[in-house]
């Protein structure tokens, strides 16, 4: 309606774009996010122009998406493009308006796995917000990249201030982000202790329907993880049951849930039931994310090992050789 009325370069038409790729980002639909981010960074381009913090924080958004939908080649270009620009910036842009973009590319070079590109944007972030009530977070995602580089001496420095940092004010996701960390640590204690905490605030939090799961789907993974099948069955099908009930069939989060449920059959010995849910795990990676992505690649595998369990050698060994087609291809193995 607005293009047809006012035209498409236009702040109205541009917040309904912010809309539609917030809300799909929400949904775990990704690459229908991608679609409007990359439609409203072209609006910027026109309106703003190339040097523009309008542009600029748009860019780091589309890198953030492409690194969500797995592709690859694509996020860290317009990461590295971001960068580019942002360093090259003659105007001095606001603390907040930096920070929000550092967060950006915080995530995106996460994601992509370039851990010391994430640390060294998260060093730049934690002067701008110290003394403020979001300084725990930026804390703890420095203990998250010191994990991710095998610094288990600074993760926990990190991790344990952080935690000290504003209790009053956690939300559900600053704990599941803590339970990560000390998980990556095999501190499993403090890392229940934390998700109980959460789960304590659920009623507090009862809008955070996301959150909840993640500390559902945690605490399933914290005790699978110590052999208690029994308590990580109740708390998968938890989270997988809140899930369904407020989101849409297919959603990334989901996918993840359902693969874990099958590994609890699997190891359970319920290799049927296993199988079943790791078919519903692939069809929902294939709607999510696509089948050129390594999420449906891992949850073939998971396929190809559980009828390699049920004595279907010739199935499990078709399956696994397209699973590790679709790496290839995505990440240039040769062999």
């Amino acid at each position: 309606i607005f293009e047809k009325t006012v035209g498409k370069y236009n702040r109205w038409n541009n917040t309904c774009l912010e809309d539609l790729q917030h809300t799909y980002q929400l949904l775990g639909k990704s690459g229908q996010a991608l679609v409007y981010s990359k439609e409203l960074l072209n609006n910027y381009l026109q309106m703003f122009g190339k040097h523009s913090v309008e542009y600029l924080y748009q860019l780091a958004v589309v890198a953030w998406q492409y690194s969500e939908a797995e592709q690859i080649e694509q996020a860290c270009q317009k990461a590295e493009e971001t960068l580019g620009l942002l360093n090259g910036m003659t105007v001095k842009l606001d603390e907040t308006t930096l920070y929000n973009i550092y967060d950006v590319l915080y995530v995106c070079f996460h994601e992509l796995r370039q851990y010391e590109k994430s640390l060294d944007i998260l060093k730049k972030m934690e002067p701008i917000v110290r003394g403020e009530k979001i300084h725990a977070s930026v804390l703890a995602y420095m203990a998250s990249a010191y994990c991710s580089l095998y610094d288990f001496r600074n993760a926990r420095i990190y991790c344990d201030q952080a935690y000290k940092e504003n209790v009053l004010s956690r939300g559900l996701f600053f704990y599941y982000y803590l339970w990560n960390i000390y998980f990556q640590l095999n501190e499993k204690d403090t890392a229940l202790k934390v998700l109980y905490e959460a789960k304590n605030k659920f009623r507090e939090y009862d809008q955070d329907i996301r959150n909840q799961v993640n500390v559902l789907s945690a605490l399933g993974e914290t005790f699978y993880s110590e052999g208690d099948y029994v308590s990580a069955l109740k708390y998968y099908e938890d989270a997988l049951s809140l899930a369904i009930k407020y989101n849409d069939k297919f959603d990334i989060k989901q996918n993840f849930i359902i693969g874990s449920i099958s590994k609890v059959y699997r190891d359970m010995g319920y290799f049927e039931k296993s199988l079943t849910y790791a078919e519903r795990c692939i069809d929902g990676y294939r709607m999510t994310n696509g089948i050129r992505s390594g999420s449906y690649s891992l949850a073939l595998a998971l396929k190809a090992d559980i009828l390699q369990k049920m004595e279907d050698k010739d199935s499990s060994m078709s399956v696994r050789m397209l699973s590790l087609e679709i790496l290839r291809k995505i990440y240039g193995f040769s062999d």
